[in-house]
């Protein structure tokens, strides 16, 4: 690795992107699953009542429509579809702990709930899905990540 970038400054990125979630962003309690290595993802038989999941409360901060040159920005190259993208802290925090600092690894398939008042009125759900991970910035680090989302289908 070349390290062309030095881990404080990536540390400064992280931190930034921090303070503008927690002070943008909307409470939502995010839902990550724990027994991926337990469940066949492969086949169509499997159901969401077979995944488990850690329920954390955090914030979010969700671009609803972003527009093409945003999604270049990112390096997102669509030609019809839009997607969703949302942003979380890169630490959540828990209060009242003896360590109220924790890493969490969100997932694809994890999910997240939001207040029905947040949610743009073509929305009829109130949970959204991970579906794909935005990596920005990345040299030889991992500068700042992105979730492009989907509007959860549950029946």
């Amino acid at each position: 690795m070349s390290c062309l970038l030095p881990q404080e400054l990536i540390d400064q990125v992280r931190h930034q992107t921090d303070v503008a979630v927690r002070m943008y962003g909307i409470d939502c309690t995010i839902f990550i699953p724990t027994n991926l290595n337990e469940i066949d993802e492969n086949t169509v038989y499997t159901t969401y009542e077979e995944y488990t999941y850690i329920a954390y409360a955090a914030k979010v901060f969700v671009e609803w429509s972003p527009n093409q040159q945003r999604l270049r920005q990112l390096g997102l190259h669509m030609e019809k579809e839009l997607p969703i993208i949302a942003w979380f802290e890169n630490k959540f925090y828990i209060e009242g702990a003896s360590d109220p600092e924790i890493d969490v690894d969100i997932i694809q398939g994890s999910y997240f709930v939001l207040g029905i008042q947040f949610i743009p009125d073509r929305m009829d759900t109130e949970e959204f899905e991970i579906v794909d991970l935005i990596i920005k910035g990345m040299l030889d680090k991992v500068t700042l990540k992105a979730y492009k989302i989907a509007p959860r289908r549950v029946k």
